[in-house]
């Protein structure tokens, strides 16, 4: 009976410590949209990939398919959809509004005024001006499938860990209804 207590006791603390550790990451969340035809916009809502020195941990990555560690445009807060091989955007560390040329891979013009910006716009042909924050961007763009995918894994793994130490609690509780109703002989 000791013997049976004592791992009771070991396996609950091991699951207490695996949860603790395993759900320090799900307060992330990160969803992939195709961005044209050569690029992945993630949009990190919050992430550690957005460091929180400038913002509240919201922020848009926009990388090359196939090269996820593609740098080239700066974080955004906030950004239309490809037209004429430019994007509108945001930055997420200085708040200056930007036009990216994806052709050319260069910043084309910065400011901090969004009107300066939206007339350049149209000066290059970019007929829709509106953008997105990284709470709206999902109604523009179409997620890939291994973002659906990672979150569906995220979800079911999320569920596991959390019903683990609940069954284990439930076992323990019938345990010892069970040891505590015998009769002794």
């Amino acid at each position: 009976m000791k013997k049976l207590t004592f791992i009771f006791y070991i396996v609950i603390f091991i699951s207490t410590t695996q949860k603790t550790s395993a759900l320090a990451g799900f307060s992330e969340f990160s969803t992939k949209y195709y961005f044209g035809d050569n690029y992945i916009l993630e949009n990190n809502t919050p992430s550690d990939s957005c460091p929180p020195e400038y913002g509240d941990q919201n922020c848009i990555d926009i990388t090359l398919k196939g090269d996820r560690y593609y740098q080239e445009i700066p974080l955004l807060i906030s950004v239309n959809n490809i037209q004429n091989n430019y994007i509108i955007g945001q930055t997420y560390k200085d708040k200056k509004w930007i036009i990216y040329d994806l052709k050319n891979k260069k910043i084309v013009i910065e400011n901090i005024e969004e009107s300066v910006i939206k007339n350049e716009g149209l000066k290059l042909g970019i007929n829709n001006l509106n953008t997105y924050s990284t709470d709206k961007i999902h109604k523009i763009l179409k997620q890939t499938e291994e973002s659906k995918k990672q979150e569906n894994e995220d979800f079911k793994l999320s569920l596991v860990i959390f019903f683990i130490p609940i069954a284990i609690i439930f076992l323990m509780i019938l345990y010892f209804k069970l040891t505590l109703n015998k009769k002794p002989k």
